[in-house]
């Protein structure tokens, strides 16, 4: 075969083993060898496939692959025998998105979107966000909080990605069901725009897998660009609800100098089941 690396795609997934070669007595490498008939099974494939199986099959399936080709799996990482090639190292980058893909199954995040109908006071949505903070805090789980650039809040809890994401959102609806059967006349736990006159929905939606929550610092879509900024809970006392927007940023810009989710990444807590 000619020098460019043979390439092998594995369930949707490009990877590369390393080049054929011949070694002092013109035959070919096992390495080559192994990677050729692992082509050949696959039908010669050249076309990536939609994935079939889970990232952690995938990852599995990878590493048999790459031992079959002449390489060694250390821990997730690929390291061939001889010194690497240019393959070998795209190989290894390739195996750390996949071992990053297997992590993304479960979820590091809870988020609890407070969604209050138009006659909700600011007074009576910060009271109701200190209140999942406290509820939260009583199951043992330190939580964070932001605007969400409308009229709403996010508390935000951090969490080690021992759960899927079903799981995940399962707690986060027995969550927002206590605290509707706890306080029925203010919070909701059903997306209605019918029921929730006067209430807070609280929505444990934004906890499924494919779900999204706007990222902290980033502006919306909408007439100033309001901007979702993290809070400290002191930020509740305010007077009014705060509002930051990219065409006002001189007037909040001083907030940037302290971050209250300093401490976001080096809390460390398990859901339990």
């Amino acid at each position: 075969m000619s020098g460019g690396p043979e390439k092998v795609f594995l369930v949707g997934l490009d990877y590369r083993v390393r080049s054929s070669k011949k070694d002092d007595a013109g035959t070919v490498t096992p390495g080559a060898r192994a990677a050729r008939q692992a082509a050949q099974v696959s039908g010669e494939a050249r076309r990536p496939q939609q994935p079939k199986f889970s990232a952690e099959e995938s990852l599995a399936e990878l590493h048999e692959l790459a031992v079959s080709a002449g390489g060694e799996v250390v821990g997730e990482f690929l390291q061939h025998r001889d010194k690497p090639d240019p393959a070998t190292l795209i190989g290894r980058g390739k195996l750390q998105e996949i071992a990053g893909a297997a992590a993304m199954s479960n979820a590091d995040l809870i988020i609890f979107d407070l969604d209050p109908d138009a006659a909700i006071s600011w007074r009576t949505l910060a009271d109701s966000a200190s209140e999942v903070r406290r509820q939260l805090k009583s199951l043992g789980l330190e939580s964070f909080l932001k605007t969400t650039g409308g009229k709403g809040l996010h508390v935000v809890v951090p969490i080690e990605a021992k759960l899927d994401w079903t799981a995940v959102k399962q707690f986060a609806h027995t969550f927002a069901l206590a605290m509707e059967q706890h306080r029925p006349n203010l919070y909701l736990s059903k997306m209605s725009k019918a029921a929730r006159k006067d209430r807070i929905f609280i929505d444990y939606l934004r906890n499924e897998r494919g779900s999204t929550a706007i990222a902290p610092y980033s502006p919306r879509a909408r007439a100033g660009a309001p901007v979702a900024l993290p809070l400290s809970w002191t930020d509740l006392k305010l007077p009014k609800r705060p509002i930051f927007e990219v065409a006002d940023f001189n007037q909040w810009k001083h907030r940037l100098a302290r971050d209250p989710w300093k401490d976001i990444l080096k809390t460390h807590q398990v859901l339990a089941t």
